[in-house]
């Protein structure tokens, strides 16, 4: 008897658990599903697995609000979104390796060089030169072996995101 109340006791705190965990799961609005609709196949599988969407959200308040190509130089196309931390409401990119499915966060409440949100971008597109310069003093001049991300403040700095063979770091430029 003892037993099977132990065995009963168990099962109930079992499935108490369950549901507790079932209540914690957030519900997703219509326009982040519809946002998660719009991009790669590929894409969701990796942010659920690493339990993104716990963190983060996908958002479009920037056009368009995903740029895709091999960032890395591995000669497969990688995915830059926009996103949202849900908690601070700090704005950021993810980068996703299409190669790896390893994620890197810029920004959306990490630091990048320039703080720790995107809040203030108005601008990104992707930088296919090999080089750009400083426009201000005209010396200081980055070279990139693959794509950059460029975002842009307003008509002053620029940021551009690169590859540097271990991890994405952050070029400055001045307009």
């Amino acid at each position: 008897m003892k037993k099977l109340f132990l065995i009963s006791l168990t099962f109930l705190i079992y499935h108490f658990q369950i549901i507790a965990q079932e209540s914690e799961v957030v519900q997703k609005s219509e326009k982040e599903l519809l946002l998660e609709a719009r991009i790669p196949k590929w894409v969701v599988p990796i942010l659920n697995k690493a339990h993104f969407f716990d963190v983060y959200f996908i958002t479009d308040t920037i056009n368009p609000f995903y740029l895709e190509s091999d960032f890395n130089g591995d000669n497969v196309d990688d995915i830059a979104l926009f996103i949202v931390n849900k908690q601070n409401k700090k704005s950021g990119i993810v980068i996703i390796n299409g190669k790896t499915n390893i994620h890197y966060i810029l920004g959306a409440g990490k630091e990048f060089g320039m703080g720790d949100s995107m809040n203030w971008v108005q601008v990104w597109t992707i930088c296919r030169e090999k080089s750009v310069a400083s426009f201000k003093d005209g010396k200081k001049e980055m070279n990139f072996k693959y794509p950059a991300i460029k975002i842009v403040r307003n008509e002053s700095i620029a940021t551009y995101f690169y590859w540097s063979g271990n991890k994405y770091k952050t070029y400055n430029q001045a307009l």
